[in-house]
């Protein structure tokens, strides 16, 4: 096998592959994933009165973490810039320079999004997502003329 073709099944990755078509055909009702991210895993849960997402983030502080609601979209970031080098080392090998990721999520229309809540404890971020009661609408009879 030439080294042109061994370059190019190293680059092919399948699970990538795959976690995007799971991502396209996720079967939650009310969620929907973009494939934008690597984060390690993302749980989503409901109770009587809340939802909760859960989402594995090693290796991040929660100053490394941002979460914005905008509209029916929830997006968590996380990003890490490039460390100083300490003690003038003389490295052989530096992959852990800077590193990100994203996920967005739809949320339901039954989310109260100014009262969302977020922890972030020994790497794992869980948000909970309070439900509200849905809008009532007054009955109006209309009179036919």
């Amino acid at each position: 096998m030439s080294r042109n073709e061994l370059s190019i099944l190293k680059s092919y990755d399948p699970f990538t592959l795959l976690e995007k078509e799971l991502d396209d055909l996720w079967l939650f009702p009310f969620f929907k994933f973009p494939s934008t991210s690597k984060f390690a895993a993302l749980d989503i849960s409901e109770d009587e009165n809340n939802y909760y997402v859960e989402t594995d983030l090693p290796g991040f502080t929660k100053e490394q973490i941002s979460i914005k609601a905008e509209k029916d979209v929830l997006t968590i970031s996380a990003n890490v810039e490039k460390e100083e080098e300490k003690n003038n080392k003389k490295y052989h090998k530096k992959e852990r320079i800077t590193r990100s990721c994203s996920r967005s999520i739809n949320i339901p229309e039954n989310v109260d999004v100014t009262n969302i809540t977020a922890k972030y404890d020994n790497g794992v971020l869980t948000l909970t997502l309070p439900k509200k009661e849905p809008e009532k609408t007054e009955k109006i009879e209309i009179m036919v003329q």
